[in-house]
């Protein structure tokens, strides 16, 4: 009760707080029409709204077809209507309250030459242009924005997830473009988190983005990307910028960031470096994040790898990664695009990392009753070492008048994960001392390509090919007292090791044609498919690690499953009075297995998605879409899968497949107001009976279920609703956005049927408040409040109460930063296990000018956890009390320089 009154209080305050700003301006509309001396309406007229006689405009907006404008002003006193258009002249009529609505101005033409004719108007902040939406960055500059992200998050419209993922009123961003090239692919946050906002122009949003020149006009795309326009200066000579920094705590901190990039017309470039132990550098796990759609379709997508061994996780209570990740990273990246003539064009990328990382955690488990009766302690030292390399080429040719275009691409991946863990355990005073050992080898190779050709100016046909070669190498070597006695075997075999192997082999053609009349797209496509599993699994046991002599080996043969299918795909698209949209796509195809290449599985499958939207004239969208999937289609052939029954036992087999199938209706509506800087957006997804194979599911402490299971007669609706406003009298940014969730599952676990119900709620809250010219305040909060629950009664509830909350008040100049960031991250579960973290930070950057045109910035970087030195987390049962603790990581302080080069 505690917990829901601090939510319902705060949510008060907050809306209280949003309504009071509201209200502080009542929202008055100016309408009319303009017609010049003939009396014809005049067309693309620029009409602002001014408070007094200066020219500083408070709305503006161009006239239409028919000469009407409606300006929506913030101001309820009288106010002045400016009207400007070439060749006539300017017009200024002071309006009153009461005269706002049908106002006839009608144009004088100007007595002198056009030639002779000088207007100076300021550029609007937002200019909306067929499909691009183009932002002013004038407007929303203060000096405070470090990289791309810091300027993004001040344009309206445009929200940035943690992981750097970025949304366009609600719509998720498919790449981002430099100079409307494709350097980053999907993994964009590259660009994003270390390109310097001062090297940027100005910022385009392109709906409705087709790759594919051959493309344009007959297929309809749905992406949406952003444009990163530089000035010209730095698109004449080599940028970017080297930053160095060295700093003390519990251990010597270090770090060196290095960025280069290059855009020229005919080639462009971009190396990222990152080194050090701060935390702030890039890692694996981002590099392996995806973000938006694939890349147009022409490169083949990696099968789903099944990963059996995970090695040793380190654990993150919550925090940024400066506050829990003191590992050592070394990453580098080069991406290229060089424009060989007029038709040629070849992209290599490349891309190395490496980290190392270690952690101290310790776990008890205590009898309640009798603590001398019973009481176990586990201390572990864990370690983790990832390698990575991937690399890159595309080639792409297209013709002049683009009617014929060739897409081809090569990827190689490789990596290389060991996890070691030395575990001690204290029972009753006695020690057993026990390690492990694992390893994860992966190979991928990926060939694709696609020709397109228009065969008339209405019609295009494809031809794709895609090849996939790929393979996983796990091993696992320990120390268990436990399994000699489980297998009744000789108890001095107390090392045991497994090795698994998965080669797995996939090829595809596919034969597809697009028509085009007026503005309907008809799409179709035929899909074949071979590929082919192999599992591959080792177990021996031994006297002494890696001991050749005295051993028990146990060997599975072989199993391999082959895979066949042949799928039909149509797909229909099209615009009604070019406000409203359609489409309708339909799956229909056979798959067929080969378990051991001996018994033949046949699966029909069917696959309908359809969807409706319309465009409002003021920029708004409504879409309703609805999907079917009569039976769950696998991306690779059932590949059998191990999986650790405990830390100290062996696995077991179980069969997956991990497409879903069922219905899906969404409904979705955005808004927005490019002069009143007004966005919004509401989105409702609702499940309805689907199965499938799903990821794995913790539902409280007594009980894990292993990955993956499978559910059937599923049920879930999820809502969002997210409301973006800038006050430009009050200088204030202001964010909300409310998520509401509903969720029934039955899942199948060790042959029982098990129906498990889930409901959850999540509020957040962001302003940004200047005040003055050099101060500002970010006030960042969100809440989170989460249930499953089951009808089996000694299951019980499982409940996750989160607050974040991030305040952060920040000075500058031209000279100095000063930033201060408060973060409080507190989580409670079932009412008992509650963890609570403060940690701060503090900026301190100086702005050196050693030469004209070049700006040193010298960067103090301070990090402290508040109120822990440990993470501690604790639960009680009916009989058993529980603890664990993770090592944190003791304040540190960073000195930088950043050098722009």
């Amino acid at each position: 009760m505690h917990t829901w009154r601090i939510f319902l209080w705060i949510s008060l305050i907050v809306c209280s707080i949003s309504c009071s700003l509201m209200a502080q301006s009542p929202v008055r509309r100016v309408q009319g029409k303009v017609f010049n001396h003939q009396n014809v309406p005049v067309e693309a007229a620029l009409v602002f709204i001014t408070k007094d006689s200066s020219d500083v405009p408070l709305q503006f907006t161009q006239t239409d077809q028919v000469g009407h404008f409606v300006l929506e002003v913030e101001y309820d006193s009288a106010c002045w209507i400016n009207v400007r258009f070439l060749g006539f002249e300017p017009y200024k009529h002071l309006v009153s309250p009461n005269d706002s609505i049908g106002l006839r101005v009608e144009l004088i033409q100007a007595p002198y030459d056009l030639n002779e004719v000088v207007i100076k108007e300021k550029a609007p902040a937002i200019v909306e242009k067929s499909d691009t939406l183009k932002y002013n960055l004038k407007y929303f500059r203060d000096s405070s924005e470090y990289n791309v992200e810091d300027l993004l998050r001040k344009l309206p419209g445009i929200q940035i997830n943690n992981n750097g993922s970025i949304m366009v009123n609600g719509k998720a961003l498919s790449k981002v473009l430099v100079e409307g090239e494709d350097v980053f692919g999907g993994k964009y946050t590259i660009g994003t988190r270390n390109m310097r906002a001062l090297t940027i122009d100005a910022v385009e949003v392109i709906d409705h983005h087709q790759e594919n020149p051959v493309l344009k006009g007959v297929k309809h795309s749905e992406d949406i990307v952003l444009n990163l326009k530089f000035s010209k200066n730095t698109k004449q000579s080599l940028g970017g910028a080297l930053e160095l920094g060295l700093g003390a705590g519990h251990e010597a901190k270090y770090e060196l960031h290095s960025n280069l990039f290059s855009l020229a017309n005919k080639s462009k470039f971009y190396w990222l470096n990152s080194f050090g132990n701060t935390g702030t550098q890039y890692s694996p796990e981002e590099m392996d994040a995806t973000y938006g759609s694939s890349d147009s379709g022409y490169k083949l997508e990696s099968p789903f790898t099944n990963i059996y061994l995970n090695p040793t996780n380190i654990d993150n209570p919550g925090l940024s990664a400066p506050f829990v990740n003191n590992s050592i990273t070394n990453f580098s990246t080069l991406r290229s695009i060089f424009n060989l003539n007029k038709n040629w064009k070849l992209k290599l990328n490349t891309t190395m990392s490496n980290l190392k990382d270690k952690q101290y955690t310790e776990y008890g488990q205590t009898f309640l009753l009798d603590a001398d009766l019973y009481g176990i302690r586990t201390t572990q030292q864990r370690q983790i070492g990832i390698f990575s390399g991937q690399g890159e080429a595309q080639l792409i040719q297209t013709n002049p008048d683009a009617t014929r275009s060739f897409f081809s691409n090569i990827t190689w991946n490789t990596s290389e994960n060991q996890g070691i863990q030395a575990i001690n355990q204290y029972f009753k005073n006695q020690n057993k001392n026990l390690a492990s050992d694992q390893r994860i080898s992966l190979g991928e190779l990926a060939i694709s390509g696609v020709f397109s050709q228009k065969i008339k100016k209405n019609s295009v046909s494809q031809l794709q090919f895609n090849y996939f070669n790929g393979f996983s190498r796990q091993h696992l070597q320990g120390q268990n007292l436990a399994l000699a006695r489980f297998w009744q075997l000789d108890s001095s075999l107390t090392y045991f090791s497994e090795s698994i192997q998965t080669p797995y082999q996939e090829g595809n053609l596919f034969l597809r044609q697009i028509w085009a009349w007026n503005h309907l797209n008809l799409e179709l496509e035929s899909k074949a498919i071979a590929g082919q599993s192999t599992l591959d699994v080792h177990l021996a046991l031994s006297q002494q690690p890696n001991d050749s002599l005295a051993r028990i080996f146990l060997t599975e043969n072989p199993s391999k499953i082959g895979q066949q299918a042949l799928q039909q795909v149509i797909k229909l698209n099209g615009v009604i009075w070019k406000k409203n949209e359609y489409s309708v796509q339909g799956q229909l195809g056979t798959q067929q297995f080969f378990p051991n290449l001996g018994s033949r599985l046949n699966l029909n499958y069917a696959k309908v998605l359809t969807q409706f939207s319309h465009h409002f004239s003021d920029g708004g969208t409504a879409s309703l879409s609805y999907q079917y999937a009569q039976r769950p289609i696998s991306t690779q052939a059932l590949l059998q899968s191990y999986y650790l029954i405990d830390a100290y036992n062996l696995r077991y087999k179980n069969p997956q497949a991990f497409s879903s199938a069922g219905q899906r209706l969404t409904i979705f509506y955005n808004r927005r107001n490019n002069e009143s800087f007004l966005f919004h957006y509401f989105t409702l997804i609702a499940d309805f009976n689907t199965r499938g194979w799903q990821d794995s599911l913790y539902f409280f402490n007594s009980l894990q279920v292993a990955q993956p299971y499978f559910t059937k007669g599923n049920y879930n609706a999820w809502a969002s609703f997210r409301l973006e406003k800038f006050f430009s009298q009050l200088k204030l940014n202001f964010k909300i956005g409310l998520v509401v969730n509903q969720s029934k599952q039955i899942i199948g676990v060790a042959n029982n049927n098990t129906p498990l119900f889930g409901q959850g709620i999540k509020a957040i809250a962001d302003f940004t408040k200047s005040l003055g010219d050099h101060f500002k305040i970010n006030f960042d909060q969100e809440f989170e409040l989460n249930e499953n629950y089951s009808n089996i009664p000694q299951w019980g509830r499982n409940q996750l109460f989160k607050w974040r909350l991030n305040l952060g008040p920040y000075w500058q100049n031209k000279q100095w930063l000063v930033a201060l960031r408060f973060n409080r991250n507190f989580f409670v579960v079932n009412h008992q296990q509650k963890i609570d973290l403060i940690s701060t930070s503090l900026k301190i950057r100086k702005n050196l000018m050693i030469r004209k045109n070049n700006n040193y910035h010298l960067t103090l970087d301070i990090y402290n956890l508040q109120n822990t030195k440990q993470f501690k987390s604790t639960f009680k049962s009916d009989y058993f009390l529980y603890q664990s603790v993770v090592e944190a990581i003791p304040a540190f302080a960073v000195l930088k320089i950043d050098i722009p080069l």
